[in-house]
């Protein structure tokens, strides 16, 4: 029971407010809890550990916007983004 612990302790750093981009920490993006960069990913794409590549940040925030509107004209969501009863 303890060691779970002690493993997450190592990883504490990699949390997503620890993160940044060229324009800003993702601490103040108000997307922060959608955002679906992997630690790892961003690390060996921009060669620094927490620092996520721009490109990488704009292309999620683009994926995230399609996503939701696909599923505002398919009725699985309303327009405040609230889901549907079926």
């Amino acid at each position: 029971d303890q060691i779970y612990p002690q493993i997450l302790m190592n990883y504490a750093d990699l949390r997503m407010d620890c993160f940044y981009t060229q324009k800003t920490f993702c601490l103040f993006c108000d997307e922060m809890e959608d955002c679906g960069v992997c630690p790892v990913y961003a690390a060996l794409s921009s060669g620094v550990i927490k620092k996520i590549p721009l490109w990488t940040c704009e292309i999620k925030k683009i994926f995230r916007e399609e996503k939701l509107r696909l599923w505002k004209e398919l009725g699985v969501i309303n327009t405040e983004g609230e889901g549907v009863s079926q």
